[in-house]
């Protein structure tokens, strides 16, 4: 295949160019690079949702497609990682997919633990950690707070400058959800940066609900994230506050990037420079400008799409600098430098014309590097696959030639330029499009349907050839009086399989490069990959033959592991038994091998599992022996320097007015199904059960105590260090003190003060400190305070009976009663030959409800929901359909179907219908 690879690119250049006659070099560099292809399989996961937004008792739908870097389904992993991230860049939520054949389908339900407010989506396999962060499929969603007596803002600012101050005039209208204004009401206003007040002052609203004022921007401020938090004073209003966000834009605060193509401008070399202006709220930039050297001559003009995103040539002269002008609206003008050419180099330039079957791939190189007789090698790869390679030799000072386009899949394709030293010199990708992506027609049973009809869809999935096509695929009904489906904005499996899932950064209206009505929407396409990094693997890692994965695939759900000796000798050839600790219960047993590794394969349908791995010996005893299970470590929570959202209740339109009346109705209904007419609903009771924490020491008995963590609440901490534990969930609790008492540290009813060596620690501060940070939640079954006198006076009596026999009570100590898991306390975090395994919980799929009408029937809840069908396992048939069906609300209104898919095997596809129900 190499040896193919390498002539194919040979014959396709033209005669002037010349190569190396030794092949070996090209052919060493593809082997490598194969190899780790083949070791480090890309994936890629795309998530369909089922509408773009949601309110916080929502259910988010989701279909996952977790393929190869071919597109085809991914042999790597049969766990798929779905997380919400709220915009502080705290996980909120966590859980973990099976995944079969690529395929994962599922849900996220929602409640009112989740605040309103800015997310993101996050979904990886753990192999695909190994990728790094910007290979992570993300999505930003927000989630809005379903209340019946909402405030509407209608909000605009403008920016001036004067006296050396930027200052920002702003306005808004205070409405409720009937657009009455909010007359004459005290607010309480704070202009924010972040979590930082910069000004804060009383108002009140006029009689149409308008406020007016103005602050000045502070220097170095983040505008991404300057906003006002406008507060009801007017007693028992509940704190009712309003975030608005200030959209800050400042022309001359323009960020421009300049990026050569192939990477560098060299001088008396002609180049293609990509450029891309990004604005403060984090959007492209329309601009025009004129490039000039340092004599102010006019080089080249040049203007952007409207997403900021253009390109120009330019051919640098020695010793010459060079500047672009930037004229914005106003008159304002700035002045940005472009990079220095090198005075050697090489300059690597492809032209891909959208209707040619070829690339025109052009290598300019100047006059030292002719003199030396380095050897180079082009390298292409598409889909994580080498496609063709050659040596080449510069004796003319340029090598041009045509590499037919049929011998890339669709998709970016990505050209390198190594140097004899393995070091690329020169990169450029480009964007194939064969146009054979799957084609889905959704075809209605009828041209328009009546309230309450049934509805029936046929799916007819065929490839470019017009040929029937199985495959997976998803589709999402949505009311279009509730929901938005916004097709530029959002990535959908095509543009993000071929396109925005290979490239870092945002990509700002994926869709705009694909939308036949946009004449230049190929050159679009072009400066994009001029201006975007590629999200793969590091060239350093691919020629280091040492280089090993961080991150383990996951095939399948099961739990591995290893058992040792205390010295970290393995151990082979013990029996192994795993038992569930909840139901359902299981047992199942195994032995582990040569090297001590076990595995459990085949578990039962588990959400929450809470396992005991126990190993004996071979007459079935006890065996002393240290385990250790292969956990999952989470990616780190990214750090987000986003703008702050903006909520569904500013500027709303009246797509958004209707889904927040509807959401509202939908929960008034909710709440008086539970709370039927004649009924009390009395607000803020809580009855608590007593907690209690099998196996305690608590000399006053399990649960007996000021404050108790169980074993729900150690589940639901995970891996958190048992010092971090003790300063968040106990009240009071500082290194080490609760409120105005001293601390001792009670584990498993042994005082850990006993052990206390002065010439070990310190101080007893240092002993906790060490003794603390051998433990995490996972090691804890129960925490226990114990404060007030009621409790802490047997401890007091049994611990420090010299202070009880002073009568001193306000000296007594707070103590801690902490039970383990292993009940050994300090001596083994876990019984010896035991380990308590809690993994990740697995979220299983639940059926969504298609309501049944008929002639008489009402179904209110239904007619509510902005969602009208989800159905996420659509297989299509030998013929490549598929039937789906649904009854339409008792209303009349529009749908919009989009239906996405694979057929798991290099093609994916989307199809959209539009429902009448008059």
């Amino acid at each position: 295949m190499l040896k193919n690879r390498f002539i194919t690119l040979l014959f396709l250049l033209i005669p002037a160019t010349v190569f190396c006659q030794d092949k070996t070099f090209a052919q060493n560099l593809v082997s490598a690079i194969d190899s780790f292809s083949n070791r480090m399989p890309a994936e890629k996961v795309f998530i369909q949702t089922d509408k773009p937004y949601y309110s916080n008792t929502d259910t988010l739908w989701l279909k996952a497609y977790v393929l190869d870097a071919d597109l085809n389904y991914s042999q790597q992993s049969g766990l798929l990682y779905t997380e919400l991230i709220n915009d502080t860049g705290k996980v909120v939520v966590r859980q973990s997919m099976p995944v079969k054949l690529g395929i994962s389908f599922g849900q996220i339900i929602l409640d009112s633990t989740v605040r309103q407010g800015g997310y993101i989506l996050r979904a990886y396999t753990n192999w695909m950690q190994n990728q790094g962060e910007q290979s992570y499929f993300t999505r930003p969603l927000y989630i809005s707070k379903t209340a019946n007596n909402h405030w509407l803002v209608n909000a605009g600012n403008k920016t001036t400058f004067k006296d050396g101050k930027y200052n920002i005039e702003s306005a808004l209208q205070v409405t409720n959800m009937d657009h009455h204004p909010i007359r004459l009401r005290e607010m309480r206003l704070r202009i924010m940066d972040g979590n930082k007040t910069l000004n804060r002052e009383n108002v009140q609203t006029d009689l149409d609900g308008k406020l007016h004022f103005n602050f000045n921007l502070p220097d170095r401020t983040n505008t991404k994230k300057i906003h006002i938090i406008a507060e009801d004073m007017r007693k028992g209003a509940g704190g009712r506050k309003l975030v608005v966000p200030v959209n800050v834009n400042r022309p001359e605060f323009t960020d421009l990037q300049f990026m050569p193509e192939g990477g560098q401008l060299v001088t008396g070399l002609s180049s293609h420079v990509g450029f891309k202006a990004i604005g403060e709220n984090g959007n492209g930039v329309a601009i025009s400008g004129k490039v000039t050297d340092s004599k102010d001559n006019v080089i080249t003009t040049f203007k952007s799409d409207i997403l900021g995103i253009g390109s120009f040539k330019i051919t640098p002269v020695a010793n010459e600098s060079y500047k672009a002008i930037i004229t914005f609206t106003g008159g304002i003008t700035k002045t940005y430098t472009l990079p220095t050419a090198k005075p050697e180099g090489i300059v690597l330039h492809i032209n891909n014309p959208e209707e040619g079957d070829s690339l025109s791939v052009t290598i300019n190189a100047s006059a030292a590097i002719l003199n030396t007789p380095n050897r180079y090698s082009l390298v292409a790869q598409s889909n994580g696959k080498i496609c063709y390679a050659a040596n080449l030799s510069f004796r003319n000072g340029i090598i041009s030639g045509r590499v037919n386009k049929k011998d890339f899949r669709s998709g970016i394709t990505r050209f390198t330029l190594f140097n004899s030293d393995r070091k690329p010199i020169a990169e450029r990708l480009v964007f194939i499009d064969h146009h054979d992506e799957l084609h889905i027609a959704i075809i209605a049973g009828k041209q328009a349907f009546q309230p309450k009809d049934s509805v029936a869809l046929m799916l007819q999935v065929t490839d470019k050839d017009n040929k029937p096509v199985q495959g997976s695929f998803s589709l999402a009904v949505t009311d279009d009086e509730q929901v938005k489906t916004d097709t530029s904005n959002t990535p959908d499996i095509k543009t993000y399989m071929l396109l925005t899932g290979d490239l870092k950064g945002n990509i700002e209206q994926p869709g705009y490069y694909f939308d036949k009505k946009n004449p230049d929407g190929n050159e679009a396409l072009d400066n994009l990959l001029l201006t975007q990094g590629w999200v793969n693997y590091d060239w350093q890692n691919v020629f280091n033959p040492k280089y090993q994965p961080a991150f383990k695939p996951q095939p399948e759900i099961e739990v591995t592991g290893q058992i040792s000796r205390t010295g970290g000798k393995v151990v082979g050839g013990l029996p192994v038994m795993l038992l569930s600790t909840r139901k359902p219960f299981l047992m199942m047993d195994t032995v582990a091998d040569a090297k001590g590794r076990f595995v459990f394969r085949h578990l039962p349908k588990i959400d929450t599992g809470n396992f005991m791995i126990q190993v004996k010996d071979k007459k079935g005893r006890m065996f002393e022996a240290m385990v250790a299970v292969d956990e999952f470590t989470p990616a780190p929570e990214p750090q987000f320097n986003t703008a702050t959202t903006k909520p569904w209740y500013v500027n709303t339109d009246t797509t958004l007015l209707h889904y927040a009346n509807s959401a509202r109705d939908y929960n008034q209904i909710i709440d008086d199904i539970k709370y039927p007419a004649g009924s009390h609903h009395l607000a803020e009771v809580k009855i608590k059960a007593l907690k209690v924490i099998k196996g305690s020491h608590n000399l006053n008995g399990p649960g007996e105590a000021d404050q108790v963590l169980d074993e729900k609440d150690m589940t639901r901490l995970e891996k958190m260090p048992l010092i971090d534990l003790l300063l968040k969930r106990i009240k009071g609790f500082r290194k080490y003190d609760v409120f105005d008492k001293g601390v001792r540290f009670i584990f498993d009813g042994l005082d850990v003060m006993f052990f206390f060596d002065g010439n070990i620690d310190r101080s007893p501060y240092d002993y906790y400190d060490r003794i603390l940070s051998q433990f995490s939640a996972e090691d804890i079954k129960g925490i226990e305070v114990l404060y007030n006198e009621k409790y802490n006076g047997k401890y007091t009596l049994q611990y420090d009976p010299e202070i009880m026999a002073r009568s001193m009570r306000s000296a007594w100590p707070a103590y801690i009663e902490i039970t383990t898991w292993s009940g050994n306390g300090l001596f083994e975090k876990r019984k010896s030959s035991n380990y308590l395994y809690k993994p990740l919980p697995v979220t299983w799929p639940i059926q969504f409800y298609k309501p049944k009408y008929t002639s008489k029937s009402n179904n209110t809840l239904a007619d509510l929901q902005s969602t009208v069908l989800w159905e996420p396992n659509i297989i299509t048939n030998s013929d490549g359909k598929a039937t789906v069906w649904f009854y339409a609300k008792g209303k009349p209104s529009n749908y919009t179907g989009i239906v996405q898919g694979s057929d798991l095997s290099g093609k994916v596809g989307v199809g959209r219908v539009k429902i009448e129900v008059k």
